[in-house]
Formats: C-alpha cells, sequence, structure tokens
C-alpha cells in the first residue's frame, strides 16, 4: 500500500512541472506581441512610461 502512493505523490509532481513549462511558452508569445507592437505604435508605452 505505501508503495503505491509514493508512486502517485510521483506522477503529480511531474504533472506540475508540465504545466510550468506551457506557462513559460505562452509568455514567450506575449513578449513576442509586445516587440510588434513597439515597433508600429510607441504612443501607448510613452504614456505608461509618463504614468
Amino acid at each position: 500500500m505505501g508503495m503505491r502512493r509514493r508512486r502517485r505523490r510521483r506522477r503529480r509532481r511531474r504533472r506540475r512541472r508540465r504545466r510550468r513549462r506551457r506557462r513559460r511558452r505562452r509568455r514567450r508569445r506575449e513578449e513576442e506581441k509586445k516587440g510588434k507592437s513597439k515597433s508600429c505604435p510607441p504612443t501607448p508605452h510613452i504614456s505608461l512610461t509618463v504614468v
């Protein structure tokens, strides 16, 4: 019984690590969109820096 419980805990930890990797990929896509917006309309970024 104890051996089975330990195996289940290890599987849960692996799933959490996979979720973190997926979040990092989403952040990279957002950074690419921000870079494109900077080259086209710089006005919104200037307003953010002033505030």
